[in-house]
């Protein structure tokens, strides 16, 4: 967990409910979700066999709410459910609170809350996921030996765990949409640079260790231990209720240590390691994780069920979700939730979403909605492998690849290279510059690019300066073009501008409209006009769906590919589409 809210939010909960939201579930609806079971080291569908990789979202409030004492979670509504669902995530984790389960330390707070009636908000928001396409693992996430308050994350499971899981697993043990994470983060305990509480596999594994009763969130420690439960024991009571669904079983160091996994595993065939995966946490490099992770991958379902990045950036973000995808690993970020800076600078720019539309924030947000939308869920074969780099070869350089480049992309992908990334290294080489660079010549000016010109240009795309968008745009508005293909006149120049940049004649009000922003603003007003239109950009989509996918597209389709477009440049919008899963399967079918 990074960061329970405060009270405050009590602010957002109630925003909520004035725009129609509710705080209890209406009767449930049908479930269309997965229901995951695991086959070796993947989850499938056990309803139809195929690959389940889970990507999706943490959605805090349950584990504190309660305690705080405004709500049982802070409200959800079948909206907020497909909204989540409509970002092509399949599952959300829910974390809950032991006391707020169990009733215990006058939880949950508030006039007329009760332990059921917080039972029966986790199942209504469970249903309501369920109903919305989407699996849900439920994570004991805040829990406190008996005499002790929930309030925060303990270094390990004690005896009351046992009875929170069992009566969650027997609540849901007729829900196959449904996974359990035992125990959200085993940790050692640390006062200073002294080591107070030492979490080791054995303690992990079978209990009986003696840790601090105090949270982490507890900066003193009293001296009072209580006996840690261990996974072993947290299985068989989940098992002892009949409940079969996988369970997902965090490592050391906050669950990020799993150097000890395997080799201390209960013995249970539907395990799943829960990875979190935080910058700084420790194993936290690309080394580090094909080191340690990759290996247990190979061996075992592998989750990340907590990872994000709080710096402003988004580097570390997308690497690991590279590295995740090309590893067949799924992942859910934290956190679904909308925090203003005002509130914690450090928890909002870990949420994903703004505003009661559930808009991606930026940078988080909007990267991992983009990614969902593009990822693909499966890991090609190396036959298709090879379709691809062949296909990248003639779609972005126009030729045959030679021996040594169907190689070394061949190499890299089986590696872990994730596709978007080659299909980047393709789109911005220089080859494919100097082809782009050809084009804006002949295209724009009809003649061929001088030496000099063209290593002026790409000098200038080398350094970051222009994009090979930009070459052309900037040919638009030279005399040359106005000479040539505009006929000296300006009403020539808009019809050669709309024939270039739009791809159709121009229509008498869009001649008239033009003209007067050319007397009015030049010729760099009118071209910036027309190439940054709406029409000019879903043009431009169509085309490379042409080019790439060999279909057209629209309505949803055409608005997202629109804003990638936006965002991004041509460049940027092909590599996008070269990164999905449907041009992978196109180009096993032309390049068999």
């Amino acid at each position: 967990m990074r960061g329970a809210r405060t009270v405050t939010a009590v602010v957002t909960a109630l925003a909520l409910m004035a725009g129609g939201l509710v705080m209890s579930a209406p009767a449930a609806a049908a479930s269309t979700a997965p229901t995951p079971v695991v086959q070796g080291n993947k989850l499938v569908d056990s309803r139809n066999g195929s690959t389940f990789i889970p990507r999706g979202v943490n959605w805090p409030g349950f584990e504190y709410a309660c305690w705080q004492g405004w709500g049982y979670s802070g409200g959800y509504s079948q909206a907020e459910a497909e909204a989540i669902a409509s970002w092509h995530a399949n599952v959300v984790r829910v974390p809950l609170n032991q006391d707020c389960w169990l009733g215990l330390n006058g939880t949950p707070k508030g006039s007329g809350r009760t332990a059921a009636g917080y039972q029966a908000s986790v199942r209504g928001w469970v249903d309501q996921l369920n109903a919305a396409g989407l699996v849900v693992i439920l994570d004991l996430h805040s829990s406190a030996p008996a005499g002790y308050k929930a309030e925060g994350q303990r270094a390990m499971a004690d005896a009351q765990s046992l009875t929170f899981w069992t009566q969650v697993a027997a609540a849901y043990k007729t829900v196959p949409s449904v996974m359990f994470d035992l125990f959200n983060e085993p940790y050692s305990r640390w006062q200073g640079d002294t080591k107070v509480f030492d979490m080791t596999w054995s303690c992990w594994k079978n209990g009986g260790c003696q840790a601090p009763v105090e949270d982490d969130y507890t900066s003193g420690l009293s001296g009072a231990k209580f006996s840690t439960v261990g996974m072993d024991q947290l299985v068989s009571t989940v098992r002892a209720t009949g409940a079969a669904q996988p369970l997902l079983l965090g490592g050391l160091n906050y669950s990020n240590d799993l150097s000890g996994w395997l080799a201390n595993k209960p013995n249970d065939s539907q395990l799943v390691v829960a990875w979190h995966a935080y910058p700084g946490q420790g194993v936290d490099t690309l080394a580090e994780w094909n080191a340690q992770v990759a290996p247990i991958a190979a061996t075992v379902p592998v989750v990340i069920g907590e990872f994000g990045q709080t710096d402003g950036g988004t580097g570390y973000f997308t690497t690991l979700m590279d590295w995740a995808d090309a590893h067949g690993v799924g992942y859910l970020p934290w956190a679904w939730w909308d925090v203003p800076a005002s509130e914690s600078l450090t928890n909002s720019r870990y949420a994903l979403f703004e505003g009661a539309s559930f808009t991606p924030k930026a940078p988080i947000g909007t990267v991992y909605h983009d990614h969902l939308f593009t990822v693909g869920g499966f890991a090609p074969p190396r036959s298709t492998i090879s379709s691809f780099v062949t296909a990248a070869y003639q779609d972005v350089l126009g030729r045959d690849p030679e021996l040594s480049g169907i190689t070394y992309w061949e190499q890299a992908l089986g590696n872990g290279t994730p596709r978007s990334a080659v299909a980047g290294s393709f789109n911005n080489s220089d080859e494919y510059r100097l082809l782009r660079i050809d084009a804006a010549y002949d295209d724009v000016l009809g003649r061929a690019a001088e030496p000099s010109g063209r290593a002026f240009w790409l000098d200038q795309m080398r350094r970051g300066l222009v994009q090979p968008d930009d070459v052309h745009r900037t040919f638009l508005s030279m005399n040359e073009f106005y000479s040539v293909q505009g006929g000296g006149t300006d009403g020539g120049y808009i019809s050669a501008l709309y024939l270039d940049v739009v791809g159709r004649p121009v229509d008498a009000g869009g001649a008239s409209y033009w003209n007067g922003v050319l007397r009015a603003g030049g010729r760099i007003a009118v071209v910036d006009g027309l190439w940054f239109a709406p029409e000019t950009y879903q043009r431009r989509v169509s085309v490379a769906f042409a080019e790439l996918l060999g279909r057209t597209t629209g309505g949803t389709e055409l608005s997202y590919w629109y804003d990638v477009a936006r965002r991004n440049g041509l460049t940027g919008l092909r590599s996008a589409l070269m990164a999905i899963d449907e041009y992978l399967v196109r180009a096993a079918i032309r390049y068999p």
